[in-house]
């Protein structure tokens, strides 16, 4: 089954709305952070309907890495079955949390993608250059 991610505007009723949707499966990292960043506008969140085993790549990591500390705004993710909408959230946690899922071996790893905890970061970094030959 082809996992789809639809964009969500938070309406001043406080009822979400699908304004677009998104091929997880038919694309990559890279275009999922591109398209957070286009949509990113107050209570805009990307809603995963389904998770997806393996999708991020051991090639995709390198570039993840680079990003980590990139403070750009963006939309956050979280899963349909989540009861939580994070706040903007930036390229760097979910570049981050793109790490985690590949770690995890399922995207999205978590229900949501709330700000990243302190320490997260600097975990992946470590965890980074252990796996480095």
């Amino acid at each position: 089954m082809r996992s789809r991610i639809a964009a969500l505007i938070l309406c001043c009723s406080f009822a979400l709305t699908p304004a677009a949707a998104f091929d997880l499966k038919g694309s990559d990292p890279s275009k999922l952070l591109d398209l957070l960043v286009e949509g990113n506008f107050p209570g805009a969140v990307l809603t995963i309907d389904e998770s997806v085993e393996n999708w991020i790549q051991e090639k995709d990591l390198p570039k993840l890495i680079l990003l980590l500390d990139n403070p750009v705004p963006c939309a956050p993710v979280a899963h349909a079955k989540s009861s939580f909408l994070p706040g903007v959230s930036t390229i760097g946690d979910q570049a981050a949390f793109l790490i985690q899922g590949f770690r995890a071996g399922v995207y999205p790893p978590a229900l949501h993608s709330a700000k990243m905890e302190p320490g997260v970061k600097d975990d992946i970094r470590a965890w980074w250059a252990a796996r480095k030959p």
